[in-house]
């Protein structure tokens, strides 16, 4: 879809780098007991370098090939446009649904007739059928990012430190995890409580390169970054590079967040909620709409 629509995007995967013993460990733990069943492998600190950056104090490495990096707010114009250049598909943005009571649709630009409806709310899950999202109770998580120049390096693979085991379901249940944590609750608790882990990414011809992220969790989040946690994300993507960054935007971003991965329930007759529950959005949202709508339309 993202190569019909014209939409940049490169599918060189990711690279776990382990920098100490304990990180190592996790990564070992993890290879031997699920490595065949997501066509992982392990991979040496010389075979870390050749994507580019030095790694002189990486102990080594998890590879996996099937991630693919799009730019979001590049990519979703794309194929706004391509959806409807193509397939016809009619968008309507600056407008409000106010209610659905089928097969009328109210929005603050009067009122729509459909058969059925499926609401992607993102984490405002309490304008539309906010039962339908009450069980499990769902949060909202705030996470802070940044966006800085080329520093002058090609990076393949998309880079994340052994902190970010700590993050991903598929990590979950690890023995070795324990020890990954009390060692970064002694070195700085703060690590911890602020779900800071470390993703860089490199975007566009530009090269610059996209840092997080944070986590914070609650009812509502507001909208003030820390400048704490930005220079810690910062200092961590520095210090894995080896490079001096400069900052070009900051931003925050806002997803629901709940047990599980996703959460599909039917709110009202003819009428689908959607929500996905995790930091995972733009991994799944296609995967997802195509198991909705394909059962929406069977």
């Amino acid at each position: 879809m993202l190569l019909k629509a014209g939409c940049w995007h490169k599918a060189q995967g990711s690279v776990t780098v382990a920098r100490n013993p304990v990180e190592q460990a996790v990564l070992d733990e993890f290879q031997a007991l699920r490595g065949d069943s997501y066509g992982t492998r392990l991979i040496s600190p010389a075979e870390v370098g050749a994507f580019g950056v030095p790694f002189d104090n990486v102990t080594g490495a998890l590879y996996s090939g099937d991630e693919i990096a799009f730019e979001s707010r590049v990519a979703l114009p794309r194929l706004v446009a391509w959806l409807a250049e193509v397939h016809g598909v009619e968008f309507v943005f600056g407008t409000q649904v106010n209610a659905i009571e089928l097969p009328n649709v109210t929005t603050s630009r009067g009122i729509w007739q459909a058969e059925q409806a499926i609401i992607c709310a993102g984490h405002d899950f309490q304008t539309l059928f906010p039962d339908a999202y009450a069980e499990p109770p769902l949060q909202r998580c705030a996470l802070q990012m940044l966006r800085v120049a080329n520093p002058g390096i090609t990076l393949g693979p998309a880079l994340m430190t052994g902190m970010s085991t700590l993050r991903y379901g598929s990590f979950a249940g690890l023995e070795s995890l324990a020890a990954l944590r009390r060692q970064l609750d002694a070195t700085d608790p703060v690590w911890l409580a602020e779900g800071i882990h470390l993703i860089v990414q490199q975007v566009g011809e530009s090269g610059e390169l996209l840092i997080g992220d944070s986590h914070r969790y609650g009812e509502s989040v507001g909208p003030f970054n820390a400048e704490a946690i930005d220079q810690r994300l910062l200092e961590l993507a520095e210090s894995l590079l080896g490079r001096r960054l400069t900052v070009l935007e900051r931003w925050q971003g806002v997803y629901a967040s709940g047990p599980g991965g996703y959460l599909v329930r039917q709110a009202a007759p003819g009428v689908t909620a959607v929500a996905i529950t995790c930091g995972i959005g733009m991994s799944v949202s296609f995967g997802l709409a195509e198991r909705v709508l394909g059962a929406t339309l069977a």
